[in-house]
């Protein structure tokens, strides 16, 4: 089963975030959320590990790091999907 996923998130890889409207809007409200969260922590960690499970294209990924760095926040990132070919489209961010 999840070999039959990861198979068809990858064969609609290189298409999916022209199709991905709702999922964007989720990325940046959850990325606004997230941003909020760390601006309400006390005290703030300089640097940030971020596990992001189920990564994709990395919607959420484009969506918080510009707001991230925009506090000066430096961030490891470590992205999982099933799908190599969804990963592999973060790279070309």
């Amino acid at each position: 089963m999840t070999a039959r996923i990861a198979a068809s998130f990858g064969a609609v890889a290189a298409d999916y975030d022209r199709h991905a409207g709702l999922q964007r809007v989720v990325a940046r409200r959850l990325a606004e959320r997230i941003t909020g969260l760390y601006r309400a922590a006390a005290p703030r960690p300089a640097t940030l590990r971020i596990l992001e499970i189920g990564a994709g294209t990395g919607l959420l990924t484009e969506a918080l790091a510009p707001r991230l760095a925009g506090l000066g926040v430096s961030v490891h990132w470590t992205v999982t999907d099933l799908a190599p070919a969804m990963l592999e489209r973060i790279g070309t961010r």
